[in-house]
């Protein structure tokens, strides 16, 4: 196919696939005359990689075309190619402390893992361990070993898939690209994933049922004002909103913590505290 074609099936501009020519991330077309060239399916299938990788994985080029070679390099073994793609991957801006990589340290020890001390996670997840004690939130690290648990199983689905393609066809061009698709787009997933669980967990535990799109909103406890299914509001106290939109006149305020204002002050905390319910539904 003309690099028209191919442009117009990966939707990547015929300037960029020629970019992306010039930086060995793709290919050169197979000269088939003269002045003509042509690309085949492989330079589909590689152009729809690494947008992948740069669009959802959030990889930079230089770091797309350490993956793409390391995918194209027969010799590498496949836990080498995984090391790579994990490398790729962004990291904390500033290096976290030895007392954070202490703590996650402990806790992968215990579990029994075999972790390379420059193995990029450790480092993050030490960074993450570092920002919490920042803003004072230094008890959540308590809850490290659950998330180990967690982790733990998604890297078993991660490695079945890649054991699936060894054993269906023994490619390891697939494999390799297999690997790199899932440490890379897999993080993103495993983020989306966490976010719709969580809303769940928190119908579950709070009970009520949100309407689509909605999600949960806050209100202020014993009766503030908030979102109905309908979008209308519960007005029950006066000079108390828990209006999401944050944006009222006069004496009054829609903090969506539930604030007190007028006599007492914009923006006070209610002495009553904060409703954490589900939008339409009553108690």
């Amino acid at each position: 196919m003309r690099i028209s074609e191919l442009s117009t099936r990966t939707g990547v501009s015929a300037p960029l696939v020629k970019f992306y020519v010039r930086e060995g991330l793709l290919p050169p077309a197979e000269r088939t005359g003269h002045n003509r060239t042509e690309y085949g399916e492989d330079h589909v299938a590689r152009l729809v990689l690494i947008r992948s990788l740069v669009d959802v994985g959030g990889l930079s080029l230089a770091a797309a075309r350490r993956v793409l070679d390391a995918i194209d390099d027969t010799a590498l073994p496949l836990a080498e190619v995984l090391g790579v793609a994990q490398g790729a991957l962004p990291r904390p801006a500033a290096p976290a402390s030895a007392a954070a990589r202490d703590r996650v340290r402990a806790v992968t020890t215990a579990r029994g893992w075999r972790v390379h001390d420059d193995n990029p996670g450790l480092e993050a997840a030490a960074a993450v361990l570092d920002g919490w004690a920042r803003v004072g939130r230094g008890d959540l690290a308590a809850g490290l070993e659950r998330y180990a648990r967690a982790a733990a199983v998604v890297a078993e689905a991660d490695l079945d898939a890649v054991e699936a393609v060894v054993q269906a066809d023994g490619d390891r061009s697939r494999a390799a690209e297999t690997v790199v698709v899932g440490t890379v787009l897999g993080d993103t997933l495993l983020a989306g994933l966490r976010r719709m669980a969580q809303e769940d967990a928190s119908v579950r535990r709070y009970g009520g049922d949100p309407p689509p799109g909605s999600g949960i909103v806050t209100g202020s406890a014993g009766g503030g004002q908030g979102r109905g299914a309908d979008g209308s509001t519960d007005d029950r106290t006066g000079d108390r909103t828990g209006d999401r939109t944050g944006d009222k006149t006069g004496d009054r305020t829609g903090h969506r913590t539930g604030h007190r204002t007028g006599d007492e002050g914009a923006g006070r905390p209610s002495d009553r505290g904060v409703e954490l319910r589900t939008a339409g539904a009553g108690r």
